[in-house]
């Protein structure tokens, strides 16, 4: 749980959820999730997907930002990016959630396993 000070620190300040960079190979579900992160003293937040184009067979990458449940057993949905296909050209798009729940991840699907791109998350976390 992050104390006063650090708070103060994040508070309406772009944090990096998570730089991801997928190669050639690999699963395309599964474990494609990255750590979670705790955000238990925010309640919403504005976030940022930004990308390169993809390279690949099936070029398709759905990237989801999930919350998981008190039990800490399942994680939940909380919104999607708009799905990156192979018309989308590097850039991004913005995202606003209401609630957020104690612990979020980012998780993706790929279309291909041999889809390669680099896609990185932002947030403005709010108190």
């Amino acid at each position: 749980m992050l104390g006063l000070n650090e708070i103060l620190r994040y508070r309406s300040k772009v944090i990096k959820l998570a730089e991801i960079t997928l190669a050639d190979g690999g699963s395309t579900t599964g474990n494609t999730r990255t750590d979670l992160k705790n955000v238990r003293q925010f309640h919403e937040g504005v976030f940022f997907i930004r990308h390169t184009g993809l390279v690949g067979t099936t070029k398709t990458l759905d990237v989801i930002v999930e919350s998981r449940d008190p039990s800490g057993a399942y994680w939940h949905e909380l919104f999607a990016f708009t799905q990156i296909t192979a018309s989308a050209v590097a850039g991004g798009e913005i995202k606003k959630q209401a609630t957020l729940g104690e612990n979020i991840c980012i998780s993706w699907t790929k279309g291909h396993v041999d889809i390669v791109t680099t896609f990185t998350v932002y947030a403005v976390l709010k108190i």
